[in-house]
């Protein structure tokens, strides 16, 4: 069976019977919530795959074709406001403007930001697995190359988009027993309510990066090419190098903010 995907939509007519109303506004473009219901129609046929449509129009319509042309200085002033993101030679990708407040101060876990901001959340435990010999993480965490690390990926959901890779490596010396259900739930609260751990302070370091092909792979990232990185030194009061933590965030959807205080000279 052959495929459609062309649509024809008739919006000729003069709405009789919506006077007076369509003497000023033609019946296609009366708003139903807040879109047009012309619109309704045209996102309908877009997500039954139709990839042409005609829209048969009267004299006096010229609303419906100013409705749907391409306005340079509203899409410069959406960009400028952070709404659209415009790739040349493709079409503005709009964006997610409710974006998630990251705190930077403070050693705040996941799960607890979630809950005091009242987020739908789901966390995919994507690797769990003690690792030894790998140099980077040997440097990273300051431990030999017969020293285990726990290597744990966990893949953060906020309201059913997948926005967050957390990388976390942990010095098994520290961690001996790391359960999947633990990860799954806080690894913070298991950290410091089953092991008694002592978390004290972090080092921080926020940077902008091209996105990779492991991000491609966890995250939604769609169109966006730029994550921000939350690198993250973890110590516990003792001054012990513990943990390692690379959070790689979807840019569009987290604002990072800090408290600032004046010292007094």
């Amino acid at each position: 069976m052959q495929k459609i995907t062309k649509a024809v939509i008739p919006a000729a007519g003069f709405g009789t019977r919506f006077l007076p109303v369509t003497k000023s506004v033609c019946k296609e473009m009366l708003p139903i919530v807040d879109k047009p219901t012309l619109q309704y129609i045209v996102e309908e046929a877009v997500a039954s795959g139709i990839q042409d449509i005609l829209v048969i129009t009267g004299r006096n319509k010229k609303i419906i074709e100013d409705f749907f042309d391409y306005t340079p200085e509203l899409d410069a002033l959406l960009e400028q406001e952070g709404f659209i993101q415009k790739s040349r030679g493709k079409e503005a990708l709009v964006l997610n403007h409710e974006k998630v407040v990251f705190p930077v101060s403070g050693l705040t876990s996941f799960q607890e930001l979630a809950q005091a901001e009242g987020y739908r959340t789901v966390t995919h435990v994507a690797r769990l697995e003690t690792v030894r010999g790998n140099r980077e993480l040997m440097k990273a965490l300051d431990v030999t190359k017969d020293d285990e690390v726990w290597r744990l990926y966990r893949v953060r959901e906020i309201e059913g988009e997948r926005v967050i890779l957390d990388k976390d490596f942990l010095n098994r010396k520290y961690v001996p027993d790391l359960p999947e259900e633990a990860v799954q739930d806080s690894l913070y609260k298991y950290l410091e309510g089953e092991l008694g751990l002592r978390i004290g302070f972090a080092q921080k370091e926020i940077t902008a990066a091209r996105a990779t092909e492991e991000d491609r792979r966890y995250l939604d990232l769609g169109r966006n090419d730029i994550i921000i990185r939350v690198s993250s030194y973890v110590y516990l009061e003792n001054g012990a190098l513990f943990q390692h933590t690379e959070s790689r965030h979807r840019w569009d959807r987290f604002r990072f903010v800090d408290f600032a205080k004046r010292s007094p000279k």
